[in-house]
């Protein structure tokens, strides 16, 4: 939720119409590398399963429920990684 409410401020941010447009761009380049890393993700949990810790161990009495992915990569992670990346390469000099 955080993300987008930080990408819809940065879409009509902006001191004058040359820097809205910049700001713009790069929310659309945000949202376009956050697709990319999704389809990442997905294809590596495809290809390369690395099962979490408490499916190796016997007797393990989970707190919360069982989550049904891998646990390599991390989505959330990966997903705010790859806005930072794409922010910054927004905004070089």
């Amino acid at each position: 939720m955080n993300r987008v409410l930080v990408l819809g401020w940065l879409w009509f941010a902006g001191r004058d119409e040359q820097e809205t447009k910049e700001f713009q761009v790069a929310v659309l380049r945000v949202l376009l590398t956050m697709a990319w890393v999704t389809i990442f993700v997905q294809l590596m949990n495809t290809l390369v399963p690395r099962f979490r810790p408490f499916d190796a161990l016997e007797g393990v009495r989970l707190l919360i429920y069982r989550p049904r992915d891998p646990s390599f990569p991390a989505h959330p992670v990966a997903i705010v990684v790859g806005a930072r990346v794409a922010l910054l390469a927004a905004h070089r000099p």
